[in-house]
């Protein structure tokens, strides 16, 4: 449903100060690359390698006939003009609206943190799904608002994307969507205009330093999303998680959550578990109760199921649903994934954070019969800190290390490497290999009857980026060539 804006509405949306003409119509289209000209409206946006406020004119000899920026127009000017504080901002606003605001008719779920956030939206989807309502999603792996289900550009799509997508969703007859929202797409302003109804947490670990300099910075960007929701409205948190002393959420409901302790409002006993699964039982509030199986493996699985089901029975989804909806639950590719080989057993996982890591070590080393082995790797151009720690973590947890390259981009690969072994204990079994494609041919040369090789850091990837190129390259597809005779 498209819906037009006009030169009131447009100040009144986006709080923004008015220069030149009005609009000589409505504004219906909407532009953020000079290329994209002509639509009705260019919106300038200052980005972290590329300010478009310098291609402003380009984009109106292109056939844009408004500007939003965030500074005012020269004086020679002689179209509408909008000045906004951000322009980020402004451009998701602009999107949902031209679309009639879809999410006011949508029931909107957002989930983020560290880690487990893509497995959280397809749980809480398939719960969903299993008490009847029709929904889409979307997560870093792919998108599905209008089907069939596509690859996803990166995790919480631009808001172009977005907002097409929840429009599809709502004219098809949806009714909730489900969304991964990363700290990028919090900070970034690429979720304005869109109505949450509830939110999910998942944990809260060391990622994205590089961006977010520190702990607090990260974190108070996460809290956004909690501070995005209506009075009254669900907001689910680890038990453990301290909020940020100048957030104050006492107009939502929040609920705790957490595996063993019983101190949460929803806690999960893990009554079996293996890689084929877990067996469970869900602690809910008022004494409620579930047992049910998992497929996925692993601890922080039943932590990411008891913590979506404290949502959705806030949401008011039935119990039966919840049960159903949890056990069929696909597992994602890229997380503990295993790949078919003839000696010992190897999983592909997409873990790339000291604390993912230690939780994926963690959960799998009572079910190894034989040597742990670990291939993983840091990824260039991102938190330099992480390295030396996740390197100090896979020491003390695996058996046998192979540190290698993840995805490089422009830093040196060996340098990379040489700040994760600074980490890695002296006594620990490791070595390090700069080609990723003979370092997992090495690690799986190694492998013994029950053995298991953990092939960590690019999970469900299908590319490597080395100096600004993505060249093919899959851990599944490379294990599958190994055995098949078929690596070069």
């Amino acid at each position: 449903m498209t819906r037009q804006l006009s030169n009131v509405e447009v100040v009144s949306l986006l709080d923004a100060i008015h220069h030149g003409p009005e609009l000589g119509s409505p504004i219906e289209t909407i532009a953020t690359d000079s290329r994209g000209a002509p639509a009705d409206v260019f919106v300038a946006i200052r980005g972290t390698s590329f300010d478009s406020h310098l291609v402003i004119g380009d984009a109106l000899t292109g056939g844009c006939r408004a500007v939003v920026a965030e500074e005012p127009p020269p004086s020679d000017s002689q179209v509408p003009w909008f000045e906004v504080e951000n322009s980020r901002r402004a451009w998701a606003l602009l999107e949902h609206a031209t679309r009639a605001n879809p999410t006011e008719q949508l029931e909107v779920i957002g989930i983020t943190g560290t880690n487990g956030k893509s497995t959280s939206v397809r749980m809480m989807v398939s719960i969903l799904e299993a008490s009847g309502r029709r929904c889409g999603f979307s997560t870093t792996i792919s998108d599905n608002f209008a089907g069939p289900e596509v690859r996803s550009e990166g995790t919480t799509p631009p808001p172009s994307i977005l907002a097409a997508g929840l429009d599809s969703l709502q004219n098809r007859g949806g009714k909730t969507a489900v969304i991964e929202v990363s700290s990028h797409a919090l900070d970034q302003q690429r979720i304005a205009g869109i109505a949450f109804d509830g939110a999910l947490i998942t944990t809260i670990g060391r990622d994205h330093f590089d961006y977010h300099k520190n702990l607090a910075g990260y974190l108070r960007t996460k809290v956004k999303l909690l501070e995005m929701l209506p009075e009254g409205a669900p907001a689910v948190i680890p038990e453990t998680l301290d909020l940020p002393e100048d957030v104050d959420l006492s107009d939502l409901s929040i609920l705790s959550f957490s595996v063993d302790s019983e101190t949460a409002d929803g806690w999960a006993e893990i009554i079996e578990e293996g890689f084929e699964g877990s067996e469970v039982r869900l602690h809910l509030p008022r004494g409620e109760e579930l047992g049910l199986r998992l497929r996925q493996p692993g601890r922080y699985n039943v932590s990411n199921a008891v913590a979506v089901a404290l949502l959705a029975r806030a949401l008011g989804i039935s119990l039966e649903a919840i049960v159903d909806g949890l056990e069929q639950a696909p597992s994602i590719p890229g997380r503990l994934e295993e790949v078919e080989v003839p000696v010992g057993r190897v999983f592909v996982d997409f873990a790339h954070t000291p604390d993912a890591l230690e939780a994926l070590l963690e959960s799998v080393r009572p079910w190894v019969v034989g040597r742990l082995h670990l291939l993983f790797g840091c990824g260039g151009g991102r938190d330099q800190g992480k390295r030396k720690v996740m390197g100090e973590v896979a020491s003390r947890l695996a058996d046998r290390l192979i540190v290698t390259s993840d995805n490089p981009r422009f830093e040196d690969p060996q340098k990379i490497i040489d700040e994760t072994m600074a980490g890695v204990s002296d006594e620990a079994e490791a070595v390090d290999r700069v080609d990723r494609r003979q370092a997992i041919a090495e690690a799986l040369t190694s492998l013994g009857d029950g053995d298991v090789l953990l092939i960590s850091g690019k999970g469900h990837e299908d590319t490597q980026e080395i100096r600004g190129s993505f060249q093919p390259f899959d851990d599944r597809r490379v294990v599958a060539e190994y055995y098949s005779g078929e690596m070069v």
